[in-house]
C-alpha cells in the first residue's frame, strides 16, 4: 500500500461517518459566511411563525415568504445570503432541499429589484493616513497606523495583518523584504501571496514622506515599514505583528479615525466609509493610477480582474481621488507602469534608500 492509501483508511479507522461529513459540510463556506448563514435562521423561523407554516424541512412556500419578508422589510442590503442561509442550514439538519432553479433564480431576482448599489469602501489614502497620525497618542495607535500603512504596501486587508507573524517578513538583502501573507480572506485552498519590496527613495518633503505622528514617523518605504513592524512583534513577544484581534483592530480603526475628525458615515449609508477592506482598495487605486498593468495588481491583490475594474472605474468617474504612487518595486517594474511623475527611487540615490 502507498502512504497516502494507509493515510486514508487510518482515516477509516479513526473516524465515523457524521464525523467526516459534519467536517466537509463546515468546509463549504468560509466561517465569516456560516455566522452570516445562522443569523438568517431565526429571521427565517419568525416568517414562517407568522404564516402559521412549518419550518423545516423548507417548502417552496416557506421559502417565498421568508423572501417576501426580506423584500418588504428592506432590512438587508444582501437580502439572498440570509435566504440560501436557510437551504444549508436545512441540509445540516440532514433534510434533502430541492428547490427548482429557475424558480429560486426569479425569487432571488426579485428579492434584489430595486435595491440600491452595494456600498463600496472607501479607499485609506495618505491624506486620511496623516490625518490619522496626528491624532495618535498610544503606541497602540501607532502600531494600527504601521498596520494599515503595511496592508495598502502589500494591496491586502488590513485584517491580514491579524496573522502575519514576525517570521513572515524576511529580508532578502540589505535593501529588499518578502512578506508572506496567508489567512486570507475568502480563499478556497490555503494560499500564500509573498510579495518581495524593494526599498523606495527617502523623501524629505511632498507628499511621500513619512507620515509625522508622536510616537515616531510611519515609513513610507515598505522595507523600512515591515522591519519596524517585525521589531515591534519581537520586542513584545506577540504571535503576530498587528498584535490584535479582527474586532479589535477594527474597533481601533475606528476610534482612531473618530478622534482625528476622519467622517466615517453619510447619512444615505448604511455601512461606515472605511473598514478593513480600505487598504486594499487604496493600494489598488494608487497603483492603477500609476499605470501599472491591471492583471499584474489582481494578481498582488489576489483578487479578481472584475474587482479591479469596479475601482478603475471609479477613478476615471473622479479622476482626483489618488495621486499617481508606484511604490511597489518602481525601479525594476519601470516597464510595468505608465507615464508617472513620483517617488521612483533611481540607482544614484541608492545611498539614501530606507
Amino acid at each position: 500500500r502507498t502512504a497516502q492509501q494507509r493515510q486514508f483508511l487510518g482515516t477509516l479507522a479513526s473516524h465515523t461517518p457524521r464525523e467526516v461529513v459534519q467536517q466537509l459540510r463546515d468546509s463549504v463556506t468560509a466561517t465569516s459566511t456560516q455566522r452570516t448563514y445562522r443569523a438568517g435562521v431565526p429571521l427565517y423561523e419568525a416568517s414562517c411563525e407568522r404564516a402559521a407554516l412549518v419550518p423545516w424541512p423548507p417548502t417552496t412556500h416557506t421559502m417565498e415568504v421568508f423572501a417576501g419578508y426580506l423584500k418588504a422589510s428592506g432590512a438587508y442590503l444582501g437580502p439572498a445570503v440570509y435566504w440560501f442561509g436557510v437551504l444549508e442550514e436545512a441540509r445540516d439538519r440532514g433534510f434533502q432541499v430541492d428547490l427548482d432553479q429557475r424558480w429560486t433564480s426569479r425569487v432571488v431576482t426579485a428579492m434584489l429589484r430595486g435595491l440600491p448599489a452595494e456600498e463600496q469602501a472607501e479607499p485609506l489614502t495618505l491624506p486620511i493616513l496623516r490625518l490619522m497620525g496626528s491624532a495618535v497618542v498610544t503606541e497602540i495607535d501607532f502600531l494600527l497606523l504601521l498596520t494599515l500603512v503595511g496592508a495598502l504596501f502589500s494591496c491586502s486587508r488590513a485584517d491580514s495583518f491579524v496573522h502575519l507573524s514576525a517570521q513572515d517578513i524576511q529580508d532578502v538583502g540589505p535593501s529588499r523584504v518578502r512578506v508572506v501573507l496567508s489567512g486570507l480572506k475568502g480563499e478556497v485552498r490555503q494560499e500564500i501571496v509573498d510579495p518581495v519590496f524593494d526599498a523606495l527613495q527617502v523623501q524629505t518633503s511632498g507628499p511621500w514622506m513619512d507620515i509625522v505622528t508622536s510616537r515616531g514617523p510611519v515609513p513610507l518605504c515598505p522595507v523600512r515599514l515591515f522591519r519596524l513592524l517585525r521589531d515591534k512583534a519581537v520586542s513584545a513577544g506577540a504571535a503576530t505583528v498587528a498584535q490584535a484581534t479582527y474586532n479589535s483592530l477594527l474597533r481601533r480603526l475606528n476610534h482612531l479615525m473618530i478622534r482625528a475628525g476622519v467622517p466615517t458615515r453619510l447619512p444615505d449609508r448604511r455601512r461606515n466609509l472605511y473598514s478593513m477592506h480600505s487598504t486594499r482598495v487604496a493600494a489598488v487605486c494608487y497603483l492603477l493610477k500609476a499605470g501599472l498593468s491591471p492583471t499584474v495588481i489582481s494578481v498582488l491583490c489576489n483578487w479578481s480582474s472584475d474587482q479591479i475594474r469596479r475601482y478603475g472605474a471609479r477613478l476615471a468617474l473622479d479622476p482626483h481621488l489618488v495621486e499617481a504612487w508606484a511604490f511597489y518595486n518602481p525601479v525594476s517594474m519601470e516597464h510595468s507602469y505608465g507615464v508617472f511623475q513620483g517617488p521612483v527611487a533611481s540607482p544614484s540615490a541608492k545611498k539614501r534608500r530606507g
